[in-house]
């Protein structure tokens, strides 16, 4: 009976210290939405501009996301000496990677580094081009629709901070080098969608985007503790 009572004692006492070694913490899990502001922000400064990009990523492994882009960019030129205009849609897919260390599992908070594949399909157009020269002088050129397709990487390095349960904001910043030149010999266009200048082989991009993640689970982590602290503890 005694050894019986020792046996079950000294379990107790395994699983009461293993206790106060360790925590589990509940960590949400799920699809984080976002819109980028800073598209609807631009049209202030350039009403000829109209466009928008949604995206979304999801926790893979501890750190590291999953992430796709996706959006849409009109825009209309009226000029003394031409008429441009363009549309189309464009696509990344990538991953970003958190390279900030949290002090505890359920925060979310992340200054990041990723990468990403952009593809875009736009059309465009221009008319009442002016020609200007010896033999042509005030005539007009007109260039038609052309159905054109380009390319890219951006290389990413951005902020994300959880202000609400659920609700983040954050900025990036991308670095684009172009992949493929757009199959047009005639006109480069003005803008590709999900890219920048069409007359650049690397651009540069800012993106200011809203977040909601749905919080479709929970994962349990288990939690260490600091040994400096309890060392710190100790000492005292």
């Amino acid at each position: 009976m005694r050894k019986t009572l020792k046996y079950f004692s000294s379990v107790f006492i395994f699983l009461v210290v293993s206790g106060c070694l360790t925590a589990q913490v509940k960590r949400v899990k799920g699809l984080r939405i976002g819109f980028d502001i800073s598209k609807p922000t631009m049209m202030l400064f350039d009403p000829d501009r109209t466009g928008f990009e949604f995206s979304g990523d999801i926790e893979v492994i501890k750190n590291l996301y999953s992430t796709l882009e996706m959006g849409w960019l009109n825009i209309t030129r009226e000029k003394e000496n031409f008429n441009y205009s363009s549309t189309g849609n464009y696509y990344r897919f990538g991953f970003d990677y958190n390279i900030m260390k949290l002090k505890a599992s359920d925060e979310y908070e992340m200054i990041y580094v990723g990468l990403r594949y952009g593809y875009s399909r736009l059309s465009h157009e221009a008319d009442q081009i002016v020609l200007i020269n010896d033999y042509w002088d005030g005539s007009f050129l007109s260039v038609g629709e052309d159905n054109l397709n380009a390319s890219w990487i951006d290389l990413v390095f951005g902020m994300r901070a959880e202000v609400f349960r659920n609700f983040f904001i954050g900025w990036s910043v991308r670095v684009r080098p172009l992949l493929n030149q757009v199959n047009d010999d005639v006109m480069k266009p003005f803008i590709i969608p999900g890219y920048g200048k069409g007359e650049k082989p690397v651009v540069v991009g800012f993106h200011y985007t809203l977040y909601y993640r749905i919080p479709l689970f929970k994962s349990t982590v288990v939690v260490k503790p600091d040994k400096k602290k309890n060392s710190t503890k100790k000492n005292r």
